[in-house]
Formats: C-alpha cells, structure tokens, sequence
C-alpha cells in the first residue's frame, strides 16, 4: 500500500538531519554530509539514506533509520555517489537509483553518470547503462 509523504514524514526526514538525545547516544550514527538522498521504504518500514559528500570513509554505506535506531544495511553498491536520483518501487519492493555523479579527487572534476541501479534487500545491481542519460541534481518518485 503506497502512502503519500506528508507532512509528518518531511518533519520525520528533518528530525533524522538534526542532532537530538536519543540519536547522541547511539554509537553507530551517519556521518554528516550533503548532497545525499532519503527515501521512504514501505517494505521495511525505514527511511533509507544514501551518499552524499563528507569528509569520512563511509559516505557510500547505506543507512536504514526505523525511527528509533540507525543500521548499516549495505556497504557496497554504486559507490561515492551525489546528487542522484533515489526512489522506492513499492511494486517490486526495490530501490531504484539513477545518475549523480563521484568525486574521487577534490582537485579535479566531478565525474557524472547515467547508469541506473536497483536494491532488492540484499545486494545491488546495475540494471541499466543508458535510459535517460547523464543526470545529476535531480529526483524521481513512484
């Protein structure tokens, strides 16, 4: 069953950005960063975070927050991407990512990609080299 994402889940998503007690006491947090993504998985009952830029080694986990503890659920998939495209397919209970680009040396430029990806649970895979092309600074929903 889909659920529109109102008012309350864009607070829930803010509450997860900002600094709060139960979260400070947590040992396993995600790092600060930006240029991330969050998207709602109704199959697990999570808010998913993905990439994003920041100064330490885990910018590429993935993180699911079940609204009281962070968990690592990946650490592999597309790699240091920003700026992407990031959504849930209710249908087939997958996330979907496309585009973004990485910035492997902050001396030069970012790297962009058109590449689409999906997470069944377990693992990722690119399902996709093409479709719409290089995007970044973009969204998609279902």
């Amino acid at each position: 069953m889909r659920s529109p994402l109102g008012a309350t889940r864009l607070l829930a998503l803010a509450y997860l950005l900002l600094p709060h007690p139960a979260a400070a006491q947590e040992t396993l947090w995600p790092d600060p960063r930006s240029a991330h993504s969050m998207v709602w998985h109704e199959g697990l009952g999570m808010v998913m975070l993905l990439g994003g830029t920041d100064e330490g080694p885990r910018a590429h986990w993935m993180w699911g927050w079940d609204g009281i503890n962070w968990s690592v659920l990946d650490t592999l998939g597309p790699g240091d991407r920003a700026h992407f495209a990031f959504a849930y397919h209710a249908a087939r209970d997958r996330l979907v990512l496309h585009g973004g680009f990485t910035h492997p040396d902050p001396d030069a430029d970012p790297i962009p990609h058109g590449d689409t990806w999906e997470w069944d649970g377990r693992a990722w895979s690119r399902v996709a080299e093409g479709g719409p092309g290089v995007r970044d600074h973009t969204a998609m929903v279902y």
